[in-house]
């Protein structure tokens, strides 16, 4: 593996640091990520805090939205 790529988490951690929520969808266009709520639980684990918001869409359908509360204390 190259040295120099990021991670699923890093980019994902990235992405959030600019401020903006994230779904699976803007995960899966982004950054290639289909697993979105499992990259959250390892950001969680590292630390990193953000809140969780539900949301239904036109056709009923519910997803998760995540947003970055704080950086962790390193």
């Amino acid at each position: 593996m190259d040295p120099t790529k990021k991670t699923q988490c890093q980019r994902i951690l990235e992405l959030l640091e600019t401020g903006v929520a994230v779904s699976q969808l803007d995960a899966l266009e982004r950054i290639g990520c289909l697993r979105l709520a499992a990259r959250m639980n390892d950001l969680k684990n590292a630390g990193h805090q953000w809140t969780r918001e539900m949301i239904t869409n036109a056709h009923g359908v519910r997803f998760a939205r995540y947003q970055l509360e704080t950086l962790p204390n390193v």
